[in-house]
């Protein structure tokens, strides 16, 4: 079953979305500020998330049907990406120990 959306559906659910990922990120550095930073280490923290952020992943390209769009021809970019997203994010979190 593919499901297809016209354009003024895209625009709604596209801002729907996006101000729900929006609350979710706020919430989640929140509770990371408030209650794990001081007793747990960074990377422990930086995992868990990590780890947790494949179950979203993996329904929706399950529910969509869209495997494909994990091929990826230049691995070293995808790579790169990772590891910066993943210092930055141990940065931000780490910065929540100086709040």
């Amino acid at each position: 079953m593919k499901i297809e959306f016209n354009k003024s559906q895209n625009n709604s659910l596209g801002l729907f979305l996006g101000f729900t990922g929006y609350i979710i990120f706020v919430v989640l550095d929140s509770l990371i500020k408030k209650k794990l930073v001081d007793q747990y280490p960074i990377f422990e923290i930086m995992f868990f998330i990590c780890l947790f952020s494949f179950i979203p992943v993996t329904l929706t390209l399950t529910f969509l049907h869209s495997w494909k769009t994990l091929l990826n021809t230049k691995i070293h970019f995808q790579l790169l990406r990772g590891m910066l997203g993943f210092i930055s994010g141990a940065l931000l979190v780490n910065s929540f120990k100086f709040h």
